[in-house]
C-alpha cells in the first residue's frame, strides 16, 4: 500500500477532459516556496496531431511578461504502447515534443523551481501544436516544499 506523503501540493492545473487545438497551459502555480514542481500531463489524440509540451515562467499568476524556460527540467513519456511503464527522455530542454500520432501520450515533468528567476517565481506547463479540437488533456501539478516543518530543525542528539 502506498501512502501519499502529507507535505506534498498536490494543484489542478486544468480539469481532466479539458479539449483544445491551439496552445493551452494549465494554471499559473507559485513556485516560490517549493523545491521542484512535477507537471503530470495526460493527453488523448484521436486523429493524428503533433502534442509540444513547454514550461513557462512569469511575474504574477496571471503569467503576466511569460517566456520559456530552458534549462532545470527533465521528462517522461509514455506514448501508449505500454501503459505502465515511463521511459526517461534524453533531452533535458525547454519543451519536448510527441510526433504526430494518434492515442494516448502520458507525460510527466520535473521542473527544478530553484533555477527559476526571483522576479518570474510562478511556472505552468503548456500543450502547443495539437492541430485539432478533438485533443482531450488534463493537467495535474505536484509541488514539493522546500521546508518540510520546523521538526526537521530539532536536535536528535542530547547534551552532556
Amino acid at each position: 500500500m502506498f501512502d501519499l506523503p502529507n507535505d506534498l501540493k498536490i494543484i489542478q492545473g486544468t480539469r481532466a477532459g479539458s479539449t483544445g487545438n491551439t496552445a493551452s497551459t494549465g494554471d499559473w502555480v507559485n513556485c516560490e516556496n517549493f523545491h521542484t514542481l512535477y507537471a503530470i500531463v495526460d493527453v488523448a489524440r484521436p486523429t493524428a496531431s503533433t502534442a509540444v509540451f513547454t514550461w513557462y515562467t512569469a511575474s504574477a499568476y496571471a503569467g503576466t511578461g511569460s517566456s520559456h524556460l530552458s534549462t532545470g527540467i527533465r521528462w517522461w513519456l509514455n506514448d501508449g504502447v505500454a501503459f505502465d511503464r515511463l521511459s526517461l527522455q534524453t533531452t533535458a530542454g525547454s519543451s519536448y515534443s510527441i510526433a504526430s500520432a494518434t492515442g494516448l501520450v502520458h507525460m510527466v515533468s520535473k521542473l527544478d523551481c530553484a533555477l527559476l528567476p526571483t522576479s518570474h517565481p510562478y511556472a505552468a506547463i503548456g500543450i502547443e501544436n495539437m492541430g485539432t479540437a478533438n485533443n482531450f488533456y488534463g493537467i495535474t501539478y505536484i509541488g514539493v516544499p522546500r521546508y518540510k516543518g520546523a521538526g526537521q530543525f530539532l536536535a536528535t542528539t542530547s547534551s552532556t
